[in-house]
């Protein structure tokens, strides 16, 4: 460079070319650490990477003590161009790098040291966050970066694509019709799965593949019509499988529950009514059952029954079963989905039961919470004190006090706390430290008028999760959007959610199952299925995988990136090389497609810089 040229570089700031000092390579350095010792730092604008020891020792060589004096004083007169080289540089980096594709970004960080540190920088990773999930205000930004889970930019958005389950691994055809329900053991080793098929099945999640453990044919066995809902009880030793019976208008049901411990025995069988409730456990020997029966042209009362899992006989005079409550039901209204919750950080002997209700119309928009006191609730077992003819007197006299124009009393339980949502409710599910419940629904038209309560108001195709906290009793800020349905309010459907520690994930009527961060508030992955999409499922155990069942007759296993990762499967885009969609269905016989060993890898965690 001209002495001209360097005055005009140190006018505005720049450095200046001087002659590259040669480099003392050690025979036992890698060449990558070679290129790397050669790589220019924003520390030393002259390329050189000498330390401070070398940089003596050459300025001592090349002119004593007084060049070594002199090239200090310089240096320290450049230390403010310098920094603001080296911050417009990175300004510059910072912007670029942010326009980039993640796999860009990698293959940046391999350049050079430089480039490197820049592609660390929390500011690119932030930029790089709110352009992939879409996060276009500075409150959500400040919200995110404000949870107490959160550590850096980059740790989060690693978390959002490498941790989610959206690689389907397994594609199970073992049911001969739409499968409508799955779900989960409280210790994550096995799940069950209902279909219209009249089969409750049992899946062993112990080993990879996964294979059915035990099954049970409900229509053969006992004349149901198809199997809708299974639950376990917190022990993992029973399972809770709920039904409907044959006829066209029928809305009666049955649970039965089995015993996973031995060859999947029969331990009690309890009429449901209607059969929408579902049942629930009450506690790990209890559950709950109901009843209904009209009282008026419009109104009805659910009765909920206490009954033991375990009927043994143990005595004639011990009873098995007990109606516990019951409630008043308006404008042909019911109980539905009922939930039990110990909320977590809640009183210690109080219960909740939770379910779906309404008030305008048949069609639940209402979430009612019974508080219940541990010690107070009845449960069956204690003797019967009455006899028969005892019975059968008290009934007479209140026949008699009917027929003369004074029928009895009847005392309805009220209901501690009712939530209006304004929508149909198609699904209710519980936070694993059941806390939050969350609820999937369709909204009616805003300032909607009801004037018959047989005739519902039209409801949105967009389907909505809202969040509630079981202890304040108020609603959550977030809502989840994403997923659709199309079926039309009069017909009754259930689209089921799941909730993990960290993710959000339901089902939908557009053929795909979806997943959403349940702290951000953010769309993560659909997952595709033929056709509707009725229940998911995660595994308690580890969240990072999720099974979802479908009308299309499948059930499908989703892992994560990093799982897959970790089990060795080859993924191209959401699934596993492998997996083939044309295997024809058996009843007797499991077939799971697995992953091949053919096809290219591509994991997100090994393209993180």
């Amino acid at each position: 460079m001209s002495s001209l040229s360097r005055h005009h570089a140190s006018q505005f700031g720049l450095p200046s070319r001087r002659r590259r000092t040669s480099t003392i390579v050690d025979e036992g350095c890698s060449p990558d650490r070679e290129i790397l010792a050669r790589t220019p730092t924003m520390d030393d604008p002259d390329g050189n990477f000498i330390d401070d020891g070398h940089r003596r020792d050459f300025s001592v060589q090349y002119g004593g003590e007084e060049a070594s004096t002199s090239q200090e004083k310089r240096n320290s007169t450049s230390d403010s161009s310098i920094d603001g080289w080296s911050e417009l540089y990175l300004d510059i980096m910072v912007r670029v790098l942010s326009e980039l594709s993640v796999q860009d970004i990698a293959s940046c960080a391999r350049i050079c040291q430089n480039w490197y540190k820049s592609t660390q920088h929390d500011l690119v990773w932030k930029n790089i966050f709110a352009r992939d999930f879409k996060i276009d205000t500075r409150a959500r930004r400040k919200n995110i970066q404000d949870d107490e889970r959160f550590s850096t930019w980059k740790s989060e958005y690693k978390r959002l694509t490498y941790e989610v389950p959206l690689i389907q691994v397994q594609l199970i055809r073992d049911h001969r019709d739409e499968v409508l329900h799955v779900s989960f053991s409280h210790d994550g080793r096995m799940f069950s799965t209902c279909s219209k098929d009249g089969f409750v099945k049992c899946w062993d999640v112990t080993e990879f593949p996964y294979r059915r453990k035990f099954q049970s044919n409900m229509k053969s066995n006992f004349a149901w019509k198809y199997t809708q809902y299974s639950v376990f009880n917190s022990s993992d030793t029973l399972l809770l499988v709920s039904g409907v019976h044959f006829g066209p208008l029928s809305t009666s049901g049955e649970l039965v529950v089995f015993s996973t411990q031995d060859d999947f025995s029969v331990q009690c069988k309890v009429r449901n009514k209607p059969y929408d409730i579902f049942g629930s456990w009450l506690n790990d020997d209890h559950l709950f059952s109901g009843n209904l029966h009209w009282v008026t042209g419009v109104d009805s009362c659910c009765s909920l029954w206490i009954s033991k899992a375990s009927q043994e006989l143990e005595s004639e005079r011990v009873a098995v079963m007990r109606r516990a409550y019951k409630f008043l039901n308006v404008n042909g209204s019911s109980l539905r989905t009922l939930l039990v919750a110990c909320p977590k950080d809640g009183p210690e002997d109080e219960t909740l039961m939770i379910f779906s209700t309404g008030s305008q119309t048949y069609i639940p928009h209402q979430i009612g919470i019974k508080k219940l006191k541990k010690a107070t609730i009845p449960f069956p077992g204690t003797t019967v004190h009455r006899t028969l003819r005892e019975a059968m007197d008290e009934h007479d006299r209140e026949m008699e006090n009917a027929e003369a124009g004074q029928p009895p009393p009847i005392q309805y339980d009220t209901v501690d706390h009712v939530f209006e949502l304004s929508a149909q409710i198609i699904g209710l599910c519980l936070s694993p430290d059941q806390r939050y419940l969350f609820a999937n629904c369709r909204s009616w038209p805003q300032d909607v008028r009801i004037t018959d309560p047989f005739v519902p108001p039209p409801i949105s195709s967009q389907i909505e999760i809202r969040c509630y906290d079981l202890l304040t009793l108020k609603e959550a800020p977030h809502i989840y959007r994403a997923h659709r349905a199309f079926t039309p309010s009069e017909e009754c459907f259930f689209i089921f959610v799941d909730v993990s520690e960290d993710f959000v994930a339901s089902g939908a009527e557009d053929s795909k199952g979806y997943i959403w961060d349940r702290h951000h508030n953010i769309t993560l992955s659909s997952l595709q299925h033929q056709s509707v999409v009725n229940s998911v499922a995660f595994c308690p155990a580890d969240q990072e995988t999720l099974v979802t069942v479908s009308d299309d007759y499948t059930i499908r296993v989703w892992f994560s990136r990093r799982k897959c990762q970790e089990m060795g499967m080859k993924y191209q885009g959401q699934k596993i090389c492998g997996v083939d969609k044309s295997v024809q269905c058996a009843v007797d016989k499991a077939d799971t497609e697995l992953a091949g060993t053919v096809g290219e890898s591509f994991h997100p965690c090994s393209d993180y810089p």
